[in-house]
């Protein structure tokens, strides 16, 4: 099922921006003017950890995602705030989403997960 694909995916691959930049195992954030590595702990009953790194340091932070638009979008909801991604790809070992700025990122699976 989608969801337990889901729940394979952890690992960031790559970034790549709308005008085509690529980061290999960080994205870039705006609001910090900075790359930030990260994993997203996906778990199928609907919560996930984002474990950050970046200049400041790190954190956990929990949060819940779940499917929206008959499973074409994907919600994850921080801190009460929820983004939307189109969902270009989710295979096994491979998810491929899209913000709503057209910034696509690509994950992979843990395999010791």
């Amino acid at each position: 099922s989608k969801k337990a694909r889901m729940e394979n995916i952890s690992s960031l691959e790559e970034y790549i921006t709308k005008s085509g930049v690529t980061y290999n195992e960080v994205v870039y954030d705006e609001e910090l003017n900075d790359t930030v590595s990260y994993i997203l702990d996906i778990q199928k009953d609907g919560t996930l950890q984002y474990i950050f790194d970046d200049a400041s340091g790190g954190a956990k932070v929990s949060g819940k995602w779940e499917f929206a638009n008959k499973k074409e979008n994907l919600k994850i909801t921080i801190n009460n705030e929820t983004a939307t991604y189109t969902i270009l790809k989710l295979k096994n070992k491979e998810l491929v989403i899209e913000d709503t700025k057209g910034n696509k990122t690509y994950f992979d699976a843990i395999l010791n997960k």
